[in-house]
């Protein structure tokens, strides 16, 4: 492969990608309601750096919890989360 072909085909493959995503809604358009968080499907990642040297990693699965969201009035919207740590 010549180097205008090995730069044109990672472009050709993510410029599609861009145009046909989908546009994020409005954040009216979103519906109001109490969504529960899955524990089979969700996993709360974080990250901890000590004193600039190594970064520590660690993943808590089974979170349980709700989101009250009303997208009119969003000072009114509840969070709330629980984590298993054992």
């Amino acid at each position: 492969m010549n180097r205008l072909t090995t730069f044109l085909l990672p472009l050709a493959l993510v410029v599609p990608a861009a145009v046909i995503a989908q546009a994020s809604p409005e954040p009216t358009a979103v519906k109001a309601g109490t969504y529960a968080i899955e524990p089979n499907h969700t996993l709360v990642q974080f990250s901890v750096n000590h004193f600039g040297f190594n970064d520590y990693f660690g993943t808590l699965p089974g979170a349980t919890g709700t989101l009250v969201l009303n997208p009119k009035q969003l000072a009114t919207t509840k969070l709330d989360v629980s984590l298993p740590v054992e």
